[in-house]
């Protein structure tokens, strides 16, 4: 009897050895649910810059959703994508009215078999992982509306953000660049 015990005991640790969990210690799902949890207390609990008259300030409200390396802050033109990214992905949580509820319908890893407006390959070395988010939102006149949004995982970074902007080199030189890029009609 003591020897079923001590096999059993020895087994289940072995499997349990053998389990990974995913590199940045939560559950995609966790991510989600914080980022968009995020994102709706930001519009029930602060006025929101004007992207124009504002620049800087909406910038770092649009950096709790849209990672941007700090080292490349200094570039107008990454202040000027990030702007733009964080309008974009903000306009899906106040049209056509202000969400204050949502529900999580899935989260998966990329494929780029699925209908996604936005290109998901080559990401850049810093983006762990990709996933695919559908949610119902529920909004301030009692609108349902249905939508689908990119997430990525950043390698250090204990959160998730929709996308990123950042500076790379290309044939020698820089550009500023977005990930996942976004494609409103498809093409």
């Amino acid at each position: 009897m003591r020897v079923v015990f001590w096999f059993l005991l020895v087994l289940g640790l072995l499997l349990l050895a053998s389990c990974q969990l995913p590199s940045s210690g939560t559950a995609p799902e966790s991510l989600a649910r914080n980022l968009i949890q995020s994102v709706i207390n930001t519009l029930a609990e602060e006025e929101l810059p004007e992207p124009n008259d504002s620049p800087t300030e909406f910038v770092q409200l649009a950096r709790r959703f849209v990672y941007t390396p700090d080292g490349d802050l200094n570039d107008s033109d990454v202040m000027d994508e990030t702007k733009t990214f964080g309008l974009v992905i903000l306009f899906n949580f106040i049209y056509p009215a202000t969400a204050t509820e949502f529900t999580l319908l899935s989260v998966a890893e990329h494929d780029v078999k699925l209908s996604f407006p936005y290109i998901i390959t080559d990401p850049p070395t810093f983006v762990e992982k990709v996933y695919r988010v559908v949610l119902h939102l529920e909004t301030e006149d009692s609108t349902m509306t249905s939508i689908s949004l990119p997430i990525i995982t950043v390698t250090g970074k204990t959160q998730a953000y929709f996308g990123t902007v950042f500076v790379e080199q290309s044939n020698g030189d820089t550009e500023v660049s977005l990930y996942p890029k976004y494609t409103p009609f498809g093409f």
